[in-house]
């Protein structure tokens, strides 16, 4: 292999540099996640209690248990498929984030925007995330498929959990309100 041939001995650090990649791309990820479901029950998208924090540590205790009992779930599957799925998905909200960001500059032109780019980078990075979407959907149509449903069903949470203003006493009390 490649690391055989350039470090010798030394191929074996190879894979234990990997290892603290991951483990410390899964801290990142940890600590963005409970600040994201913290986030959304603060605005009103998630029930108030995600929006609790540990007094002394002022961490977002039960929004790291949700993240924490939600990856639980997805052990049971199989990591290909659960990578497939879950890249399609980030890569297409990436895509949507760059269309928007297009679409501003071009409607809303004349709004300060304290960092400017040449519009060469957003569209040519618009056509990667356009490639990793997909190529996907045609390789692998099962797990873009169910990538595209787990998204789509949260349309009915935010219809019902946010949008709707005049909810009877039983859905508020689900709600936590």
């Amino acid at each position: 292999t490649f690391g055989s041939a350039v470090l010798g001995p030394l191929k074996y650090t190879i894979p234990v540099f990997v290892a603290l990649s991951t483990f410390g791309s899964l801290n990142g990820i940890l600590f963005t996640s409970g600040r994201l479901f913290l986030a959304g029950a603060r605005e009103g998208h998630l029930p108030p209690v995600l929006s609790f924090i540990h007094l002394r540590a002022r961490t977002p205790v039960p929004a790291l248990f949700v993240t924490c009992t939600l990856s639980l779930f997805m052990l049971g599957a199989d990591i290909i498929s659960l990578i497939n799925c879950l890249s399609f998905v980030l890569w297409l909200s990436i895509g949507s984030a760059i269309a928007a960001l297009l679409w501003l500059r071009k409607k809303r032109a004349n709004l300060k925007r304290p960092i400017r780019v040449h519009m060469a980078l957003p569209v040519t990075f618009l056509a990667g995330c356009v490639y990793l979407v997909v190529v996907p959907m045609i390789t692998e149509p099962i797990s873009t498929g169910m990538g595209i449903l787990m998204t789509l069903s949260g349309i009915p949470v935010y219809l019902v959990g946010v949008m709707w203003k005049k909810k009877p006493n039983w859905v508020n009390a689900l709600q936590g309100e």
